[in-house]
């Protein structure tokens, strides 16, 4: 798996840095340019308020890209860091409601602390994973609460892109739907057929067993793509489901870098770099415009994926499913030809 963090940037071949810096000329171009007919260029007039959940907010892996990211566009005053451990509901109302006040919010923990403050602040959510950004703006829309973001994981689409990249003949995409993910099942259909495969789903209760499901599939061109649901996709479910992936020939396909080191035979994923740079140039006009008529009418700032994206392969997986000599450099080559052919 290539790591893309500085220290390593050298070791990567030169062929495959070039496709990171485009991905990163493109993760700028299209912020800077995504809402400049209001003023997007504009520094914010905003305190920025990072609020996250940790209680030692340095053993979070995203935390030292993103605040490299913040302190590289804004001055250190502008940048305020509260953790919700060390801030009872009263004191962190007062902290974040007021005028020239933007919050960004690092994970869903501290997304829900945030919104129970009911504050009519900003809320820019990064990291944060679709299914409970979406949740939330939904429920949070009624009392007029501005909200938007960038998940945290990868784009289904994505997953049957790579899916497809390393086999060209598979028919059938496998996902196991949740409490929450289930909603979204009509829109996982309408994907899958766009890219000219069948769906085979189930819907699990709380306590339902998705190796269970996954052991009474037969393996002929069918790939499970996992969803972000931590209760059937926490680091233990994925381990669990390695097995009955292996004994069902059924090659599992990430939307986080974490899955590839789990259970998946390969991910695409958002780099942290990648992630920090893209929410720190989304910043500034969303912080000066998102309350804005214009942006209320046109349904500007909606939460969307990152536009920067890698891919990681596990060489051990593929090789005992049948797949060797697969090439992350290849595979993301494969993809990043499909965006930009879609002029994303």
């Amino acid at each position: 798996m290539l790591k893309l963090m500085p220290n390593t940037l050298m070791r990567i071949p030169t062929k495959v840095l070039g496709h990171i810096y485009l991905i990163i000329l493109l993760v700028f171009i299209s912020a800077k340019g995504a809402h400049s007919e209001i003023n997007s260029s504009e520094p914010p007039h905003s305190t920025i308020y990072l609020v996250h959940s940790d209680d030692d907010i340095s053993t979070n892996k995203f935390y030292i890209p993103l605040i490299r990211a913040l302190k590289s566009q804004f001055a250190p005053e502008r940048i305020k860091i509260i953790s919700t451990h060390d801030s009872p509901l009263a004191q962190l109302d007062g902290q974040l409601s007021g005028a020239n006040k933007c919050i960004l919010s690092i994970d869903s923990q501290s997304l829900d602390r945030v919104l129970a403050t009911r504050t009519q602040t900003p809320i820019f959510s990064t990291h944060t994973p679709q299914i409970d950004l979406d949740d939330q703006i939904r429920k949070y829309r009624q009392f007029g609460v501005t909200l938007s973001g960038i998940y945290q994981e990868q784009s289904f689409a994505r997953q049957l892109m790579l899916a497809k990249a390393i086999d060209s003949k598979l028919d059938t995409t496998v996902i196991i739907l949740g409490r929450k993910t289930r909603y979204s099942l009509d829109n996982y259909k309408v994907i899958t057929r766009n890219h000219a495969m069948d769906l085979s789903y189930i819907i699990l209760k709380r306590n339902g067993s998705p190796h269970n499901f996954l052991s009474n599939l037969s393996n002929h061109s069918k790939f499970l793509v996992t969803i972000n649901d931590q209760h059937h996709y926490s680091n233990d479910n994925l381990q669990a489901l390695l097995i009955t992936s292996y004994k069902t020939k059924i090659p599992i396909i990430g939307n986080k870098a974490e899955d590839s080191l789990n259970a998946a035979i390969a991910s695409v994923y958002t780099p942290l770099d990648l992630l920090a740079l893209e929410t720190t140039n989304e910043l500034p006009d969303y912080c000066n415009n998102s309350r804005s008529k214009q942006a209320k009418v046109n349904h500007l700032f909606q939460p969307h994926y990152s536009k920067a994206f890698y891919v990681s392969i596990n060489e051990q997986i593929a090789n005992h499913l049948n797949y060797p000599n697969l090439a992350e450099e290849l595979l993301f080559q494969q993809l990043l030809d499909i965006e930009l052919s879609k002029g994303k």
